[in-house]
């Protein structure tokens, strides 16, 4: 144990828990958590129903490996550059994307549907309402655990029950084929194909969803494998499209210009 660490309480959705600082970190595992008393206490927090678009719910996972690992926070992680992603608005938010690779992982994925600063402000409503975010963590719960934590209000996104559903799927993978090592999706990759392959694998990841991502681990991250450029084209150019060209609030505000320009003139991001 990190003895310089020391363990603080706070409440979480109504549920006065203990929680390790050094497990939010990643320095430690989490303690468990206590299914029957997160369910009990969600339950009254959950809208009875909340609609979801068809479609979203196709997404689906095998396998029921069990890895005791905790995420990877490692400099690795993230090439030579230091990470900076100021897309929320929130600098804790942003910090914890930067930090934990599986938070950013799940920030793309949520980004469908709702404006981008939400989406990637979720992992850290996640670590708030589970006292940490990993991979292992998120893979261990029951569906339904996970369920009630996106339900609960104000919910994750606009379609919780669908998005839990997709995080706790790219959970497992990440738990099944990684090692429950977000980072070693991308980490010594030697070609921006194999990357590309890598993240459209997994559930949630579309063609341009996965080409976003991978312009994102190199232009803000650094992870730049031969061929990256290719792979992720058209994202890997110069233009605004994505929060792959995030590094400011002055290039946050570009890149809503151009979507907002793009949606006036009925086209998309890759075009």
């Amino acid at each position: 144990m990190d003895r310089g660490v020391r363990p603080t309480r706070r409440p979480m959705l109504g549920v006065d828990r203990q929680v390790h600082l050094g497990a939010v970190l990643g320095r430690e595992p989490m303690q468990p958590p206590e299914p029957r008393r997160l369910r009990a206490r969600l339950r009254r927090l959950v809208p009875e129903h909340i609609d979801q678009p068809p479609g979203l719910l196709r997404d689906t996972v095998g396998g029921h490996a069990e890895v005791d690992v905790v995420e990877s926070h490692d400099a690795r992680a993230y090439g030579t550059m230091s990470p900076e992603i100021p897309v929320t608005g929130d600098p804790d938010a942003d910090r914890l994307l930067a930090e934990n690779p599986f938070a950013l992982l799940v920030g793309m994925l949520l980004d469908q549907q709702v404006p981008m600063e939400w989406a990637f402000k979720g992992p850290a409503t996640l670590q708030a309402r589970l006292g940490g975010l990993d991979a292992s963590h998120i893979a261990d719960l029951a569906p339904d655990e996970l369920d009630a934590v996106f339900r609960a209000k104000p919910a994750v996104h606009r379609f919780p029950s669908a998005m839990a559903k997709r995080t706790h799927a790219v959970a497992r993978v990440i738990v099944d084929e990684y090692g429950g090592d977000a980072a070693a999706i991308w980490r010594d990759v030697p070609t921006g194909a194999e990357l590309f392959d890598r993240l459209r694998a997994l559930p949630g990841f579309g063609d341009e969803k996965a080409k976003i991502f991978l312009a994102l681990l190199a232009k803000r991250l650094g992870v730049r494998p031969d061929g990256w450029e290719t792979a992720a084209a058209p994202f890997s150019d110069a233009t605004p499209r994505s929060v792959a060209d995030i590094d400011s609030l002055e290039t946050l505000a570009r890149v809503r210009d151009w979507k907002r320009t793009q949606k006036a003139r009925g086209k998309g991001k890759a075009e």
